[in-house]
């Protein structure tokens, strides 16, 4: 027979932890998403480099674009996905969405005229509109 103490438990971990953790998880996607798809794409190099990661920055910096084109969207293959990364989250892990590039910041401040300055933080502002969704 369980405690009142052990059903409140229950359902605080049911109701509120599992909820917060379905909820980092969606905006991660989210931010991912909208990184890849609004960094500006000449060799692809920039796309595939955002580099999800858990509880440490990926610090490593891909070669090549190694995706493919398809249409007028570039589509990266990324040896980590953030799909996997956010299924292994627990809410006492960070997960961190890298890109090591030297020249990242550049582009985010509109050397590119494929996309305007500030894409990283029109990305992360699309992550913060999904929480108030959620």
């Amino acid at each position: 027979m369980s405690t009142f103490k052990q059903q409140a438990d229950a359902a605080y971990k049911t109701k509120v932890l599992d909820q917060l953790e379905k909820v980092v998880r969606a905006v991660a996607l989210v931010v991912d998403a909208e990184l890849v798809r609004r960094t500006p794409v000449d060799t692809g190099r920039a796309r595939a480099n955002w580099l999800p990661s858990l509880n440490t920055p990926d610090t490593r910096v891909l070669d090549g674009p190694g995706g493919s084109k398809k249409g007028k969207s570039f589509v990266p293959s990324r040896d980590t996905t953030a799909e996997a990364v956010t299924q292994q989250y627990k809410l006492t892990d960070t997960i961190y969405i890298s890109n090591n590039l030297p020249y990242i910041q550049e582009l985010n401040n509109g050397s590119s005229q494929q996309a305007p300055a500030g894409f990283v933080d029109s990305a992360l502002a699309k992550g913060k509109r999904a929480v108030k969704k959620k």
